[in-house]
């Protein structure tokens, strides 16, 4: 059995600006956009048979960052076909403080590091939309997307990238030493 706590604390901004056009016989919708969203995040997990709090598994306080922008054009043939194409640019950022990571006992499997990482990405969208009826969409999506469960385990995996650069260059074999 396990116990897991998640103490949240969530602020964000969303921005969005519209403006439509008719380029031709055909309709144009353009949107572009930006946000920022904040979390702040203590988050627990404990061993608890019987409902007993018995040995403290993850004990971390996580900070995580994302700024984003976004295009998208929408182009309207008429009333039954559209086109949609975007992108969403994101920068994240991820500090995880680790309370346990210098504590592993030998029955944590579990692993641990405390440290900071960031990513930026792009992703694509395009979309094709058929309206039969009024009220029915048929549709072919295409693109790319991002969503991470953990900030913890980009650390972690950041961390484990490090160390593997690190090895290579001082001419040492890294799955010696990581694989056990």
């Amino acid at each position: 059995m396990i116990e897991q706590t998640d103490d949240r604390t969530t602020l964000g901004l969303n921005s969005e600006y519209q403006y439509k056009r008719t380029i031709f016989s055909i309709q144009s919708n353009t949107s572009v956009g930006g946000g920022f969203r904040s979390d702040d995040i203590a988050v627990s997990l404990w061993h608890s048979p019987n409902r007993r709090r018995l040995t403290q598994r993850v004990n971390s306080a996580i900070i995580e960052r994302n700024l984003y922008l976004w295009a998208q054009e929408e182009l309207i043939i008429n009333p039954k076909l559209r086109f949609q194409i975007g992108l969403r640019g994101d920068y994240f950022t991820f500090n995880v403080e680790d309370h346990l990571d210098t504590v592993m006992s030998e029955t944590d499997s579990l692993p641990h590091a405390s440290g900071y990482a960031q990513e930026a990405m792009l992703n694509p969208k395009f979309n094709i939309v058929y309206s039969p009826f009024e009220s029915s969409d048929v549709f072919l999506n295409f693109g790319t997307g991002f969503h991470s469960n953990d900030a913890r385990d980009v650390v972690i995996e950041k961390t484990i990238s490090d160390l593997e650069r690190t090895f290579t260059r001082q001419g040492l074999d890294s799955n010696q030493f990581l694989n056990s």
